[in-house]
């Protein structure tokens, strides 16, 4: 449904600062004019360590520009390492009903294929509620998968050898002047529990002036600089 010019970018870590502008209105979107979603592709020229601090470095800058766009600022919901090889069904991750969630891709042998689906925009096109859509249409089962299919974004040269962020909407149905959502999904080509196919994650969500982070920044450190890799 997307071309991949809409969302894809190849950069290396220096340039984070200048996407920010870019970025922004693809992901925080209140029409269906953008995705909802972006790639970041660092190429090779990166480490884990050098990826999860870009990562930190990125929501910063979001929040500052969301702080300007809306008046409200992104705090942290949670955030992890993992693991990852388990083929998913179209989704949201549960959180915040302005979400935001950011994926730090290693590099690895593992194969896989990344999916978004602009849920919201079928729901609308049939005039369906958020209740309604997902007591009748709802993408874990095979028939409302199907459906979404018009409205299905393959992601175009996500290649396994490179160090990547992939930051995506993860809101609910949006309200009057709320951010709109999509959902995603993960195929993976082939399961290999000897090797390792490390994601490095994080939730954000919209937060008022007065809400107080609730990662501290030892937290935040240590989501930097661990070895620690949870399995699934």
């Amino acid at each position: 449904m997307r071309n991949k010019i809409d969302y894809y970018f190849e950069t290396d870590l220096n340039g984070v600062t200048y996407l920010i502008d870019s970025v922004y209105p693809k992901v925080f979107r209140t029409d269906f004019s953008e995705p909802g979603f972006v790639v970041i592709d660092f190429g090779l020229a990166c480490s884990s360590e050098h990826l999860r601090a870009g990562m930190v470095y990125l929501k910063d800058q979001l929040s500052k520009k969301h702080l300007a766009n809306v008046g409200k600022k992104l705090l942290y919901q949670w955030m992890g390492r993992f693991d990852q090889q388990e083929t998913t069904k179209f989704h949201l991750d549960n959180a915040a009903d302005q979400s935001f969630l950011m994926l730090g891709y290693e590099p690895t042998v593992i194969q896989s294929k990344l999916y978004f689906a602009d849920y919201v925009q079928f729901a609308k096109s049939i005039n369906a509620s958020e209740e309604e859509y997902f007591e009748k249409y709802n993408p874990m089962f095979t028939d409302g998968e199907k459906l979404l299919k018009p409205y299905v974004t393959e992601v175009e040269g996500f290649r396994e050898d490179t160090y990547k962020i992939v930051l995506m909407n993860n809101s609910n149905m949006n309200q009057k002047g709320e951010t709109i959502g999509v959902f995603h999904k993960a195929e993976i080509i082939q399961k290999d529990t000897s090797k390792e196919r490390v994601i490095n994650s994080m939730m954000m969500y919209s937060g008022h002036l007065d809400e107080e982070e609730t990662i501290t920044l030892e937290t935040q450190k240590n989501f930097i600089t661990t070895h620690i890799i949870s399995k699934r």
